[in-house]
Protein backbone atom coordinates (compact mmCIF):
# COMPACT_ATOMS: atom_id res chain seq x y z
CA UNK A 1 0.00 0.00 0.00
CA UNK A 2 1.76 3.20 -1.13
CA UNK A 3 1.97 5.93 1.49
CA UNK A 4 -0.44 8.79 0.92
CA UNK A 5 1.50 11.63 -0.72
CA UNK A 6 0.39 15.09 0.35
CA UNK A 7 2.65 16.94 -2.09
CA UNK A 8 0.29 16.77 -5.12
CA UNK A 9 -2.56 17.85 -2.86
CA UNK A 10 -0.61 20.86 -1.56
CA UNK A 11 0.34 21.82 -5.10
CA UNK A 12 -3.33 22.30 -5.97
CA UNK A 13 -3.54 25.41 -3.79
CA UNK A 14 -1.98 28.85 -4.17
CA UNK A 15 -1.06 29.51 -0.55
CA UNK A 16 -0.27 33.20 -1.06
CA UNK A 17 -3.62 33.78 -2.73
CA UNK A 18 -5.47 31.97 0.06
CA UNK A 19 -3.75 34.09 2.70
CA UNK A 20 -5.21 37.21 1.09
CA UNK A 21 -8.81 36.00 0.83
CA UNK A 22 -10.83 34.37 3.64
CA UNK A 23 -13.41 33.21 1.10
CA UNK A 24 -10.84 31.47 -1.07
CA UNK A 25 -9.18 30.15 2.09
CA UNK A 26 -12.33 28.41 3.34
CA UNK A 27 -13.24 27.21 -0.14
CA UNK A 28 -9.85 25.57 -0.16
CA UNK A 29 -10.49 24.08 3.31
CA UNK A 30 -13.66 22.48 1.93
CA UNK A 31 -11.79 21.12 -1.07
CA UNK A 32 -8.99 19.82 1.16
CA UNK A 33 -11.42 18.02 3.45
CA UNK A 34 -13.21 16.40 0.50
CA UNK A 35 -9.91 15.22 -1.00
CA UNK A 36 -8.77 13.72 2.30
CA UNK A 37 -12.11 11.96 2.86
CA UNK A 38 -11.92 10.54 -0.65
CA UNK A 39 -8.42 9.24 0.05
CA UNK A 40 -9.55 7.53 3.26
CA UNK A 41 -12.54 6.01 1.51
CA UNK A 42 -10.27 4.65 -1.22
CA UNK A 43 -8.10 2.91 1.40
CA UNK A 44 -11.14 1.46 3.12
CA UNK A 45 -12.56 0.16 -0.15
CA UNK A 46 -9.24 -1.45 -1.11
CA UNK A 47 -9.02 -3.20 2.26
CA UNK A 48 -12.71 -3.89 2.85
CA UNK A 49 -12.17 -7.60 3.53
CA UNK A 50 -9.48 -6.97 6.15
CA UNK A 51 -11.51 -4.24 7.83
CA UNK A 52 -14.51 -6.58 7.98
CA UNK A 53 -12.43 -9.29 9.62
CA UNK A 54 -11.11 -6.98 12.30
CA UNK A 55 -14.48 -5.39 12.93
CA UNK A 56 -15.97 -8.82 13.55
CA UNK A 57 -13.12 -9.88 15.84
CA UNK A 58 -13.30 -6.65 17.84
CA UNK A 59 -17.05 -6.71 18.50
CA UNK A 60 -16.69 -8.17 22.00
CA UNK A 61 -13.80 -5.85 22.81
CA UNK A 62 -16.03 -2.88 22.07
CA UNK A 63 -18.71 -3.93 24.56
CA UNK A 64 -18.90 -2.12 27.88
CA UNK A 65 -17.20 -4.13 30.62
CA UNK A 66 -19.60 -5.25 33.33
CA UNK A 67 -18.20 -6.05 36.77
CA UNK A 68 -18.34 -9.73 37.62
CA UNK A 69 -19.76 -10.14 41.16
CA UNK A 70 -17.49 -13.16 41.71
CA UNK A 71 -14.39 -11.03 41.25
CA UNK A 72 -12.79 -8.58 43.66
CA UNK A 73 -12.62 -4.86 42.75
CA UNK A 74 -8.93 -5.26 41.84
CA UNK A 75 -9.71 -8.24 39.61
CA UNK A 76 -12.56 -6.46 37.86
CA UNK A 77 -10.37 -3.40 37.38
CA UNK A 78 -7.60 -5.50 35.83
CA UNK A 79 -9.95 -7.16 33.35
CA UNK A 80 -11.71 -3.88 32.53
CA UNK A 81 -8.43 -2.02 31.93
CA UNK A 82 -7.16 -4.88 29.78
CA UNK A 83 -10.26 -4.79 27.61
CA UNK A 84 -10.16 -1.00 27.37
CA UNK A 85 -6.54 -0.99 26.23
CA UNK A 86 -7.06 -3.67 23.58
CA UNK A 87 -10.26 -2.08 22.31
CA UNK A 88 -8.48 1.23 21.89
CA UNK A 89 -5.25 -0.16 20.43
CA UNK A 90 -6.85 -2.65 18.05
CA UNK A 91 -9.43 -0.37 16.51
CA UNK A 92 -8.64 0.63 12.93
CA UNK A 93 -9.41 4.28 13.71
CA UNK A 94 -10.41 5.30 10.20
CA UNK A 95 -13.69 6.55 11.67
CA UNK A 96 -11.77 8.74 14.11
CA UNK A 97 -9.72 10.18 11.25
CA UNK A 98 -12.87 10.86 9.27
CA UNK A 99 -14.38 12.67 12.25
CA UNK A 100 -11.33 14.91 12.54
CA UNK A 101 -11.51 15.80 8.83
CA UNK A 102 -15.27 16.33 8.98
CA UNK A 103 -14.71 18.71 11.87
CA UNK A 104 -12.44 20.72 9.57
CA UNK A 105 -15.13 20.77 6.89
CA UNK A 106 -17.74 21.93 9.42
CA UNK A 107 -15.54 24.89 10.35
CA UNK A 108 -15.53 25.98 6.71
CA UNK A 109 -19.30 25.60 6.50
CA UNK A 110 -19.73 27.64 9.69
CA UNK A 111 -17.61 30.37 8.16
CA UNK A 112 -19.88 30.67 5.13
CA UNK A 113 -23.01 30.55 7.30
CA UNK A 114 -21.58 33.35 9.41
CA UNK A 115 -20.67 35.30 6.27
CA UNK A 116 -24.26 35.02 4.98
CA UNK A 117 -25.57 36.25 8.34
CA UNK A 118 -23.24 39.25 8.27
CA UNK A 119 -24.23 40.19 4.72
CA UNK A 120 -27.89 40.00 5.69
CA UNK A 121 -27.36 42.35 8.66
CA UNK A 122 -27.11 46.08 9.07
CA UNK A 123 -23.40 46.24 9.90
CA UNK A 124 -21.89 44.12 7.16
CA UNK A 125 -19.19 46.63 6.16
CA UNK A 126 -17.76 46.86 9.66
CA UNK A 127 -18.21 43.19 10.48
CA UNK A 128 -16.61 42.06 7.23
CA UNK A 129 -13.49 43.95 8.31
CA UNK A 130 -13.32 41.70 11.39
CA UNK A 131 -13.71 38.62 9.23
CA UNK A 132 -11.00 39.79 6.86
CA UNK A 133 -8.46 40.44 9.62
CA UNK A 134 -9.09 37.38 11.79
CA UNK A 135 -6.12 35.08 12.34
CA UNK A 136 -6.09 31.80 10.42
CA UNK A 137 -3.38 29.20 10.38
CA UNK A 138 -1.07 29.07 7.40
CA UNK A 139 -2.78 26.86 4.80
CA UNK A 140 0.37 24.87 4.03
CA UNK A 141 0.65 24.01 7.73
CA UNK A 142 -3.03 23.04 7.77
CA UNK A 143 -2.50 20.68 4.83
CA UNK A 144 0.57 19.17 6.49
CA UNK A 145 -1.35 18.34 9.67
CA UNK A 146 -4.35 16.78 7.96
CA UNK A 147 -2.23 14.80 5.52
CA UNK A 148 -0.56 13.40 8.62
CA UNK A 149 -3.97 12.23 9.89
CA UNK A 150 -4.54 10.27 6.69
CA UNK A 151 -1.03 8.83 6.76
CA UNK A 152 -1.42 7.73 10.38
CA UNK A 153 -4.72 6.02 9.60
CA UNK A 154 -3.10 4.33 6.62
CA UNK A 155 -0.10 3.19 8.70
CA UNK A 156 -2.40 1.80 11.37
CA UNK A 157 -4.36 -0.15 8.78
CA UNK A 158 -1.13 -1.34 7.17
CA UNK A 159 0.05 -2.71 10.54
CA UNK A 160 -3.09 -4.80 10.87
CA UNK A 161 -2.77 -6.09 7.31
CA UNK A 162 0.86 -7.13 7.86
CA UNK A 163 0.16 -8.72 11.24
CA UNK A 164 -3.38 -9.94 10.80
CA UNK A 165 -2.84 -13.37 12.34
CA UNK A 166 -1.07 -11.89 15.37
CA UNK A 167 -3.83 -9.39 16.04
CA UNK A 168 -6.61 -11.97 15.62
CA UNK A 169 -4.74 -14.36 17.93
CA UNK A 170 -4.38 -11.61 20.54
CA UNK A 171 -8.13 -11.00 20.51
CA UNK A 172 -8.78 -14.72 20.84
CA UNK A 173 -6.26 -15.05 23.69
CA UNK A 174 -7.89 -12.13 25.50
CA UNK A 175 -11.29 -13.83 25.29
CA UNK A 176 -9.91 -17.13 26.55
CA UNK A 177 -7.98 -15.58 29.45
CA UNK A 178 -10.95 -13.48 30.57
CA UNK A 179 -13.31 -16.46 30.46
CA UNK A 180 -10.79 -18.70 32.22
CA UNK A 181 -10.35 -16.27 35.10
CA UNK A 182 -14.10 -16.22 35.67
CA UNK A 183 -14.02 -20.04 35.71
CA UNK A 184 -11.13 -19.94 38.20
CA UNK A 185 -13.20 -17.79 40.57
CA UNK A 186 -16.25 -20.06 40.29
CA UNK A 187 -15.98 -23.63 38.96
CA UNK A 188 -12.36 -24.30 39.93
CA UNK A 189 -12.88 -22.81 43.37
CA UNK A 190 -15.94 -24.98 43.92
CA UNK A 191 -14.11 -28.07 42.67
CA UNK A 192 -11.29 -27.56 45.15
CA UNK A 193 -13.73 -26.92 47.99
CA UNK A 194 -15.92 -29.92 47.11
CA UNK A 195 -12.92 -32.29 46.89
CA UNK A 196 -11.61 -31.07 50.23
CA UNK A 197 -14.97 -31.35 51.97
CA UNK A 198 -15.36 -34.88 50.62
CA UNK A 199 -12.11 -35.83 52.41
CA UNK A 200 -13.00 -33.92 55.58
CA UNK A 201 -10.32 -31.27 55.23
CA UNK A 202 -11.08 -28.32 57.50
CA UNK A 203 -12.61 -25.35 55.69
CA UNK A 204 -10.11 -22.96 57.24
CA UNK A 205 -7.29 -24.99 55.70
CA UNK A 206 -8.60 -25.28 52.14
CA UNK A 207 -9.78 -21.66 52.17
CA UNK A 208 -6.19 -20.64 52.93
CA UNK A 209 -5.01 -22.84 50.04
CA UNK A 210 -7.37 -21.11 47.67
CA UNK A 211 -6.21 -17.67 48.80
CA UNK A 212 -2.59 -18.69 48.12
CA UNK A 213 -3.69 -19.99 44.73
CA UNK A 214 -5.59 -16.77 44.00
CA UNK A 215 -2.54 -14.64 44.86
CA UNK A 216 -0.37 -16.57 42.41
CA UNK A 217 -3.09 -16.64 39.76
CA UNK A 218 -3.66 -12.88 39.97
CA UNK A 219 0.07 -12.24 39.65
CA UNK A 220 0.11 -14.38 36.51
CA UNK A 221 -2.98 -12.61 35.19
CA UNK A 222 -1.21 -9.27 35.49
CA UNK A 223 1.48 -10.54 33.12
CA UNK A 224 -0.88 -11.17 30.20
CA UNK A 225 -1.04 -7.65 28.76
CA UNK A 226 2.57 -6.29 28.92
CA UNK A 227 4.00 -8.57 26.16
CA UNK A 228 1.06 -7.63 23.95
CA UNK A 229 1.63 -3.92 24.56
CA UNK A 230 5.29 -4.39 23.67
CA UNK A 231 4.43 -6.38 20.53
CA UNK A 232 1.96 -3.75 19.34
CA UNK A 233 4.80 -1.23 19.51
CA UNK A 234 6.71 -3.29 16.96
CA UNK A 235 8.63 -5.81 19.08
CA UNK A 236 8.61 -9.56 19.76
CA UNK A 237 7.18 -10.44 16.35
CA UNK A 238 7.37 -14.19 15.94
CA UNK A 239 7.68 -14.91 19.66
CA UNK A 240 4.95 -13.01 21.51
CA UNK A 241 2.49 -15.86 20.96
CA UNK A 242 5.07 -18.28 22.38
CA UNK A 243 5.47 -16.01 25.39
CA UNK A 244 1.72 -16.03 26.00
CA UNK A 245 1.63 -19.79 25.56
CA UNK A 246 4.47 -20.25 28.08
CA UNK A 247 2.55 -18.06 30.54
CA UNK A 248 -0.62 -20.03 29.84
CA UNK A 249 1.19 -23.32 30.47
CA UNK A 250 2.64 -21.98 33.71
CA UNK A 251 -0.81 -20.86 34.81
CA UNK A 252 -2.27 -24.29 34.04
CA UNK A 253 0.53 -26.01 36.00
CA UNK A 254 -0.24 -23.85 39.03
CA UNK A 255 -3.93 -24.70 38.67
CA UNK A 256 -3.15 -28.40 38.34
CA UNK A 257 -1.04 -28.31 41.48
CA UNK A 258 -3.78 -26.85 43.64
CA UNK A 259 -6.49 -29.06 42.16
CA UNK A 260 -4.58 -32.34 42.03
CA UNK A 261 -1.61 -32.19 44.42
CA UNK A 262 -2.24 -29.76 47.25
CA UNK A 263 -4.68 -31.94 49.16
CA UNK A 264 -2.49 -35.04 48.73
CA UNK A 265 0.53 -33.30 50.22
CA UNK A 266 -1.56 -32.27 53.20
CA UNK A 267 -2.83 -35.82 53.71
CA UNK A 268 0.72 -37.22 53.52
CA UNK A 269 1.92 -35.13 56.43
CA UNK A 270 -1.15 -34.06 58.41
CA UNK A 271 -0.77 -36.72 61.09
CA UNK A 272 3.03 -36.81 61.27
CA UNK A 273 5.14 -35.16 63.93
CA UNK A 274 6.23 -31.85 62.47
CA UNK A 275 3.82 -32.47 59.63
CA UNK A 276 2.89 -28.83 59.17
CA UNK A 277 6.49 -27.91 58.31
CA UNK A 278 6.85 -30.86 55.96
CA UNK A 279 3.54 -29.96 54.31
CA UNK A 280 4.45 -26.35 53.69
CA UNK A 281 7.99 -27.04 52.58
CA UNK A 282 6.90 -29.74 50.14
CA UNK A 283 4.26 -27.39 48.78
CA UNK A 284 6.74 -24.58 48.19
CA UNK A 285 9.26 -26.99 46.69
CA UNK A 286 6.72 -28.33 44.18
CA UNK A 287 5.62 -24.84 43.22
CA UNK A 288 9.25 -23.83 42.84
CA UNK A 289 9.69 -26.72 40.40
CA UNK A 290 6.71 -25.45 38.41
CA UNK A 291 8.28 -22.00 38.28
CA UNK A 292 11.59 -23.47 37.18
CA UNK A 293 9.85 -25.19 34.28
CA UNK A 294 8.36 -21.86 33.22
CA UNK A 295 11.77 -20.24 33.51
CA UNK A 296 13.34 -22.88 31.24
CA UNK A 297 10.60 -22.43 28.64
CA UNK A 298 11.07 -18.68 28.75
CA UNK A 299 14.84 -18.99 28.38
CA UNK A 300 14.38 -20.81 25.07
CA UNK A 301 12.20 -17.95 23.84
CA UNK A 302 14.63 -15.30 25.04
CA UNK A 303 17.52 -16.95 23.22
CA UNK A 304 15.42 -16.91 20.04
CA UNK A 305 15.13 -13.11 20.23
CA UNK A 306 17.63 -11.24 18.06
CA UNK A 307 17.26 -7.87 19.75
CA UNK A 308 18.84 -7.12 23.12
CA UNK A 309 15.90 -4.82 23.91
CA UNK A 310 13.49 -7.76 23.57
CA UNK A 311 15.59 -10.02 25.77
CA UNK A 312 15.82 -7.40 28.49
CA UNK A 313 12.07 -6.79 28.33
CA UNK A 314 11.28 -10.49 28.80
CA UNK A 315 13.73 -10.85 31.68
CA UNK A 316 12.20 -7.89 33.52
CA UNK A 317 8.69 -8.98 32.63
CA UNK A 318 9.15 -12.43 34.20
CA UNK A 319 11.17 -11.24 37.19
CA UNK A 320 8.31 -10.86 39.66
CA UNK A 321 6.86 -14.26 38.74
CA UNK A 322 10.18 -15.99 39.30
CA UNK A 323 10.82 -14.02 42.49
CA UNK A 324 7.36 -14.89 43.83
CA UNK A 325 8.34 -18.53 44.19
CA UNK A 326 11.77 -17.78 45.64
CA UNK A 327 10.40 -15.28 48.16
CA UNK A 328 7.82 -17.79 49.36
CA UNK A 329 10.50 -20.31 50.21
CA UNK A 330 12.92 -17.80 51.71
CA UNK A 331 10.19 -16.36 53.94
CA UNK A 332 9.13 -19.86 54.92
CA UNK A 333 12.71 -20.73 55.92
CA UNK A 334 13.26 -17.51 57.86
CA UNK A 335 9.98 -17.64 59.73
CA UNK A 336 10.66 -21.13 61.03
CA UNK A 337 14.44 -20.88 61.46
CA UNK A 338 14.81 -24.21 59.72
CA UNK A 339 18.25 -25.86 59.86
CA UNK A 340 17.56 -29.21 58.24
CA UNK A 341 16.60 -28.14 54.76
CA UNK A 342 18.17 -29.95 51.86
CA UNK A 343 21.56 -28.35 51.23
CA UNK A 344 21.30 -29.21 47.53
CA UNK A 345 17.95 -27.47 47.30
CA UNK A 346 19.14 -24.29 48.99
CA UNK A 347 22.30 -24.24 46.84
CA UNK A 348 20.19 -24.53 43.73
CA UNK A 349 17.92 -21.77 45.03
CA UNK A 350 20.83 -19.44 45.74
CA UNK A 351 22.37 -19.97 42.31
CA UNK A 352 19.26 -19.59 40.16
Amino acid sequence: MPKFDGAPLSARFNVAELAASPIKYFDAVNALADALLDALQAYETAQAATIGEFSQAALTLGEKYTDNPNLTPDENRLLADRQKFLARRLELRTDESKSQILSLKMQAEKFFTRLDDIISGDHSIRELVDVKTESRTDFAFLVENYVRIVQNAQSNLHFFIEHKDLVLNIVKAWEVWSDDYAVFKTSLREKLFADCRADNVDEEIFTAWYEDWRTKRFEIEQKFLPPIEFALKGHLFGVVEKVLQALHDYRDEVDRFYLQERKGIYQDFAFNAGGELQDEFTTESRLFAVTEKFQLNLQKIIFACDKVEERIFLLKWAESLLDLSVKSIVEFVKERALDKISENFLTRLANR
